[in-house]
């Protein structure tokens, strides 16, 4: 039953005690909070490596030529950025989205897969 009820998105009654109804997961503060702090973090760490990306195609598709290498020792400078910090970030995220689920206690006994994702992104850390 209670895992039909999670998975359905039944999170009990709210904190503030508006109503005696169960509502969803998303209305409660702490798990809104959790699920905007990993779009921030998404949307930060995708805005970087968008930024990037432009100063490569200007580094190469610029008719000037000073203008073609000040992108591309911005995008040289950029590139080791974006590689780390979005890869750090992922930890970060992950373990988010594990807690949004119920945590490790709750995810492990389901098909999740919840505690494998977060093995990877520690693996991921150590290759870049």
């Amino acid at each position: 039953m209670g895992r039909r009820v999670r998975s359905a998105g039944g999170g009990g009654r709210p904190v503030d005690g508006s109503t005696r109804e169960a509502v969803t997961i998303i209305h409660h503060p702490d798990v809104k909070r959790m699920l905007m702090t990993m779009r921030g973090l998404i949307e930060g760490a995708r805005s970087v490596a968008y930024v990037a990306a432009a100063t490569c195609d200007a580094a190469h598709n610029h008719p000037d030529e000073t203008v073609r290498k000040q992108n591309q020792a911005v995008y040289e400078f950029l590139v080791p950025i974006v590689k780390g910090w979005s890869t750090e970030l992922s930890i970060d995220v992950t373990s988010l989205g594990v807690q949004v689920h119920g945590g490790m206690g709750f995810i492990t006994g389901i098909r999740f897969g919840g505690t494998r994702v977060t093995r990877a992104m520690v693996v991921v850390t150590l290759w870049f």
